[in-house]
Order: structure tokens, then C-alpha cells, then sequence
């Protein structure tokens, strides 16, 4: 059974999950443009890099929204 670079560290020193590249699973849909590191889509976009790269919070390559919000409500 495998157990080498599974998301899971069954290490104690956690080496079994080091130097492997990212898959991503069903919830983590996102990979780092350095192709490093994948992330749950909720972390993309939300103002603090986890990418080293911090492609997570380009816009160009994340593909960020910002929105605004006022306080004035039309008839």
C-alpha cells in the first residue's frame, strides 16, 4: 500500500508528504502556478497568499473578482 505523497502525512516528521507534487482532489481545485501547491478553491482570492508564488491572489492567473458593496438600496 502506498502512502507516499497521498495528502496524508503518516510520518511523524511529515517527509512521506515532502517533494511531491500537488494533485488535486475533488475539493482542492486549485494549483499554484509554480505547480507547487494545490488549494481548496476557498482559498483563492480571499487576500492572504498560500501560493509561494502568490499566484492564488493574482488576478490574472486566479482570475479574482472583487466586489463592492454600498449602503444605498434603489426604489
Amino acid at each position: 500500500m502506498i502512502k507516499r505523497c497521498n495528502g496524508i502525512p503518516d510520518c511523524s516528521d511529515g517527509s512521506d508528504e515532502q517533494n511531491c507534487n500537488p494533485s488535486c482532489s475533488q475539493y482542492m481545485d486549485f494549483v499554484c502556478k509554480d505547480k507547487r501547491r494545490c488549494l481548496h478553491s476557498f482559498m483563492v482570492c480571499d487576500g492572504a497568499p498560500q501560493c509561494e508564488d502568490g499566484s492564488d491572489e493574482d488576478p490574472n492567473y486566479a482570475h479574482c473578482c472583487r466586489f463592492t458593496f454600498s449602503n444605498t438600496v434603489p426604489y
